[in-house]
This record gives structure tokens, C-alpha cells and sequence, in this order.
């Protein structure tokens, strides 16, 4: 999993166990558990999670994502204020756009085309624990400041709808 630091840099923590091990790790999340009062934060990462699971490889914005099938994605329309949870593996249809941010230094939503490329069985993931009603911030881009979208763990509870103005 690719989570975004506090520097506006995204850490692979599949791979990237030495930098764990090395110094304290901060991470972006974007908490909803207060209603009306829902912000990015970023936690500390202390406890890390992994399973066996089926991986999705996603296209977005021409950059692959992997992501597991079972986790799910904040979805939205451009000229729809309304942003939905939608499961990796419901996005086979390739119908659905994830909002698409940063946000350290963003101030608009942008939506990219969730595009499923294939799939990897049996794979080790490893995630950050995170509590209910919070989604990860997910860098879809290698590069400081990259684009990201919002996602969690099917075992999360999450509100059933965001609306635009939610981020702002």
C-alpha cells in the first residue's frame, strides 16, 4: 500500500520496511467521524496490518494503482454533488470515476476514469490500522505533491454519502 506522508511525498509501505524501522512515518487520512466536521489529519503509523488477499491493478489517469478487490473507493461525478463508496471489484464496469486530490495544497475535487487492468491472486498486503470512518489517503502519482484518491478497508464503517462540500 501506498500511503501519503506528512512531507506531501507517497511512502510504498509493501516495499519500503528500512524507512519504517528508521524513523517515525506520519500518514493522511481523512476522518468523517464527527458529522460536519470532516478533515484530513495525519496519524502516526504504529500498527500495520496484512492479509492474503486477490490484488486489483487499476488505470488511473495513466498511472497503475494496486489496490485489493475487496477494498473500497470514494466515487462522484463532476456535476454531481454527491460521492458514493463503491468496491474495487464493483468497478469491473468501468462506469465509475474516484475523486481525485491532494490534500495539503489542493482547493478543487478532480474525478479520474477507474479503468480495472487485471488482477493478482494471493498477494501479502500490508495497511495501516485505521478507526471507523476513516479513508486513506492514496497516492495515485510517484512524485512530491502527487494527485490522490480516498480509500479503506472493507471492514471499515463509512458514511454512506459525502457530498462535495464536505472537503471544503
Amino acid at each position: 500500500m501506498i500511503i501519503l506522508t506528512e512531507e506531501n511525498t507517497p511512502l510504498n509501505i509493501q516495499t519500503d520496511f528500512d524507512i519504517l524501522k528508521e524513523k517515525r512515518i506520519m500518514f493522511s487520512v481523512f476522518d468523517c467521524s464527527l458529522k460536519d466536521n470532516y478533515d484530513f489529519f495525519f496519524l502516526p503509523l504504529i500498527y500495520l496490518e496484512s492479509h492474503k488477499t486477490d490484488i486489483a491493478i487499476l488505470k488511473l489517469n495513466n498511472n497503475l494503482v494496486y489496490l485489493p478487490v475487496n477494498y473500497k473507493i470514494l466515487i462522484g461525478e463532476r456535476y454531481y454533488d454527491k460521492l458514493e463508496n463503491v468496491s474495487i471489484f464493483d468497478c469491473y464496469s468501468g462506469i465509475f470515476s474516484a475523486i481525485c486530490l491532494n490534500p495539503i495544497n489542493c482547493y478543487t475535487l478532480d474525478f479520474v476514469k477507474i479503468e480495472v487492468v487485471s488482477i493478482l491472486n494471493d498477494v501479502i498486503w500490508f495497511f495501516p490500522k485505521i478507526k471507523n470512518y476513516n479513508y486513506i489517503v492514496y497516492p495515485i502519482e510517484n512524485k512530491k505533491s502527487p494527485k490522490c484518491i480516498l480509500v479503506a478497508n472493507d471492514i471499515i464503517r463509512l458514511p454512506d454519502e459525502l457530498e462535495k462540500i464536505d472537503f471544503f
